[in-house]
């Protein structure tokens, strides 16, 4: 899922009808149900636009128009390939610039014109499971990298992907998520440890650490499910989703992340 720019509607992939739905925030009321020629997986707003993860290459969906306008296969020159699926990010912030990975490749596209432009590609860590983009525009972070190979979250510059110091974290990293403010949280997937791990923008010392419950019939906690973090727009709260032994979800509000 992904939020339009004012909070208005929200855009969900429906992955097994190959049509993105847009549902109105403050009703939840279906506005609209697009076909886009492919089943769907992740989304970004970008500049008004539907940005979205198919196969190993991604698409949009243009909804400024009388009609609605698709365009398929944008990764332009990068050999995608993976089973993990292909994670797309982006920040209000910084208009006109999603990056992509999928596999072990990266890449940074400016849309700010019709079309998505390759700006630059390289090399990613293979078990990542997201991708988040820093509100400066100089970083993408994916929620597995360095440091020095072990557990953390990688970062990398947008300008040519050199990989730069990151966060380390606990096994087994599954989600990363960067406020309005530039604070990190970085989720792990970590039965034994703490899940969700947060850290000023450059520190590497976690500021706050968060362990989940066990609600199951383990002796091991609840886990993060992957990708399943969320800020408040004012970094108050984080949001995450977890998962015990008997598959029960639960959404969960972990307040002062930042204190």
């Amino acid at each position: 899922m992904s939020l339009s720019a004012d909070s208005g509607q929200v855009y969900a992939a429906v992955k097994n009808a190959n049509r993105i739905v847009s549902v109105e925030t403050g009703t939840y009321t279906q506005t609209a149900s697009y076909p886009v020629g492919a089943a769907p997986g992740d989304l970004e707003v970008v500049d008004g636009r539907v940005w979205f993860a198919h196969g190993t290459d991604f698409g949009s969906l243009d909804v400024s128009g009388p009609e609605p306008v698709v365009h398929l296969a944008q990764r332009g020159g990068v050999d995608f390939f993976g089973a993990f699926g292909m994670f797309l990010a982006s920040d209000p912030a910084v208009p006109g610039v999603p990056a992509a990975g999928n596999g072990s490749k990266l890449a940074v596209y400016d849309v700010s014109a019709d079309g998505a432009t390759l700006r630059v590609k390289g090399d990613m860590d293979s078990a990542v499971r997201q991708l988040d983009l820093t509100p400066d525009g100089s970083r993408v972070l994916t929620s597995w990298g360095s440091p020095d190979r072990g557990y953390g979250l990688g970062a990398y510059s947008t300008t040519d992907l050199a990989e730069l110091a990151g966060y380390p974290i606990d096994p087994y990293p599954n989600a990363v998520r960067v406020a309005p403010d530039g604070s990190v949280a970085g989720g792990s997937s970590s039965s034994y440890e703490p899940d969700v791990h947060i850290h000023r923008p450059g520190d590497p010392v976690p500021t706050r650490e968060y362990d989940l419950p066990d609600t199951g019939n383990s002796s091991g906690a609840d886990t993060l499910v992957d990708e399943a973090l969320a800020w408040a727009p004012d970094a108050s709260r984080v949001f995450a989703v977890s998962v015990n032994t008997y598959g029960a979800h639960t959404l969960r509000a972990l307040t002062d992340p930042t204190k």
